[in-house]
């Protein structure tokens, strides 16, 4: 059988899909080496897929090493900056403390402090490790929808690129006597032909356009999860801070109290 002369349409659809970095994302790895058309979805899917690594990548580095157990440490660090160093405490005020009648005071008062601390520890402990878990899940689910898309994607490849292959030599094996075929037989069977292979690609992109609508949303679903779990563990860690400085304030202010109502002899 001769090779098909395409038209100038057909050569204009081929060069507008065919692309070898296309294929390479999206066709290898098919059962029996049968490839599906590249389409838009290819280009689309790829730019995600590239967007989330590189996304998931910085957040793993912004969360640090310890991801069970996260830290921001840019939130120390703005805090730092602008509450600056605590003073140092003098010798001076180290004696007063170990007065016999101020003593007792600042036991209990380091009782107190350290039972803030104790809590406030406890709560961020909490918190860190639920953000490290929030986090972790958003990763797991967002590697199953990778993994889903790129099934669905070649099982969709393959369907079509077999149903393109059964509409092409269909008529193959067919032994047509042109002599005795009617003048219009070839082109009834060229148009017989393209609306399968048309059909089989309104089903393959059907198809495509509910896998990739999925993995948007699973990867709205991951930004939303990895952002809110931030600002959560954010506020956290403020919330330590604030916690860990409240507690200095009242021991020092306790000592101090403590120091002017004892008036020791010099």
């Amino acid at each position: 059988m001769s090779e098909k002369r395409r038209t100038p349409a057909e050569l204009e659809i081929a060069e507008m899909v065919s692309s070898p970095s296309q294929e390479d994302a999206a066709l290898e790895a098919l059962p029996g080496g049968l490839k599906p058309l590249p389409t838009i979805h290819d280009d689309l899917a790829q730019e995600l897929l590239a967007l989330a690594d590189r996304q998931v990548a910085e957040i793993r580095k912004l969360l640090g090493s310890q991801s069970a157990k996260p830290k921001l440490k840019r939130i120390e660090q703005i805090f730092k900056a602008k509450a600056g160093s605590a003073p140092h405490v003098g010798e001076e005020l180290e004696r007063l403390m170990r007065i016999p009648t101020v003593a007792p005071k600042t036991a209990a008062l380091d009782a107190s402090f350290d039972r803030a601390m104790a809590m406030a520890l406890n709560t961020y402990d909490k918190e860190s490790v639920r953000a490290g878990s929030n986090i972790q899940s958003a990763f797991d689910d967002w590697a199953m929808a990778v993994r889903i898309y790129k099934s669905e994607l070649r099982a969709a490849g393959s369907t079509l690129a077999a149903q393109i292959e059964l509409a092409t030599h269909q008529h193959d094996s067919e032994d047509y006597d042109y002599d005795e075929q009617p003048r219009g037989a070839p082109v009834v069977r060229h148009y017989a032909t393209a609306a399968k292979i048309a059909q089989s690609m309104v089903s393959y992109e059907k198809t495509m356009q509910q896998a990739g609508a999925d993995l948007a949303t699973a990867y709205g679903k991951l930004m939303g999860q990895v952002y809110s779990t931030i600002d959560m563990l954010a506020l956290a860690e403020t919330v330590l801070i604030s916690a860990v400085q409240t507690a200095y304030s009242a021991f020092w202010t306790g000592v101090q109290s403590a120091v002017s109502q004892a008036r020791p002899d010099r």
